[in-house]
């Protein structure tokens, strides 16, 4: 995230673009330039930036950017705004040439572009950890970064930076833990597509191993948001019923049109720690559904139960 904007608590510490702004300017002066031609190279992802079946108005409504490889705060147009911008890697170099020129540097024509391999390095910015970004990504349900995190994990595997290649090393990931992927369809990393499948008892068999912290990946669990207390859980638990299990119960939250899920962990009333998953398809209302959800997985924290 830029400094334009504060992204609030539950963000993990940034990689500023000021910061590398800073930089490059001060490398720049060092070497007597005042003004520099502006290139950017946002070719690290490849294929299509819009995920199937997505509609138009996730863009106008904010609830997912293009995906690319150069993106500056989730893509969205303006500091007052939640709108995403139509080409979030031209956008963020844009904001990296006016920061710039707030450092007596200017920029221009400013266009897309292959690095060279001879090029040379003169400013650089590291990123968070890819385990803060994965619980940033599961506490608030960030879109952007999960889907970044999806063709980041398709080019590890060795396939490419595509939906297809971020598809088949989420597959052989979850399979090299030992659960099963069968019926499971992946077609994005944010879940917004309605061609996405999954079931809760694959949910289940990645949260159990998560936190037991089988195959490292107690970040997944350490990740999920907190009922009534963080990200999109802050304001869920609300009913009479369901109130007494904030602060207890964790959980990723999954909301569509219509579809409603919520699946993680609670520390029930015997002591035993839970995993849980519950999906609703074809709900009248995703608002009712989560509520029902919501009881749930409060009885299960109220339950004296020694099992799953």
């Amino acid at each position: 995230p830029d400094a334009q904007r504060n992204p609030g608590p539950g963000y993990p510490a940034t990689t500023p673009m000021k910061k590398l702004a800073v930089d490059t300017a001060a490398a720049l002066r060092g070497a007597d330039l005042a003004s520099v031609t502006l290139r950017f190279d946002d070719t690290l992802f490849t294929g299509s930036d819009w995920g199937p079946e997505w509609p138009e108005y996730y863009r106008s409504d904010g609830t997912a950017a293009p995906v690319a490889a150069l993106m500056v705060d989730d893509g969205i147009a303006g500091a007052q705004s939640w709108v995403k911008v139509a080409d979030p890697a031209a956008a963020a170099a844009r904001r990296f040439a006016q920061l710039l020129s707030a450092q007596g540097i200017k920029a221009t024509d400013i266009k897309a572009e292959k690095s060279p391999s001879a090029a040379n390095r003169i400013a650089s910015v590291s990123s968070v950890p890819v385990a803060d970004l994965v619980g940033q990504a599961l506490t608030t349900s960030d879109n952007e970064t999960a889907e970044a995190l999806f063709r980041l994990a398709g080019i590890g595997a060795g396939y490419d930076g595509s939906f297809e290649g971020g598809a088949r090393a989420v597959r052989d990931a979850v399979e090299s833990i030992g659960v099963s992927t069968s019926g499971a369809v992946f077609v994005d990393g944010s879940g917004l597509s309605k061609q996405d499948r999954l079931s809760p008892k694959m949910l289940v068999g990645i949260l159990r191993r998560a936190v037991t912290d089988d195959a490292q990946l107690w970040p997944i669990a350490r990740g999920l948001a907190v009922a009534g207390v963080t990200g999109t859980m802050e304001y869920r638990f609300g009913t009479p019923t369901a109130q007494q299990a904030k602060g207890w119960v964790r959980g990723k939250t999954g909301t569509l049109n219509y579809v409603s899920s919520l699946a993680g962990f609670v520390q029930s009333k015997s002591g035993r720690l839970l995993v849980y998953a519950s999906i609703a398809n074809e709900a009248k209302s995703s608002g009712d559904a989560a509520r029902q959800i919501d009881e749930i997985a409060a009885r299960i924290a109220r339950c004296g139960c020694d099992a799953a």
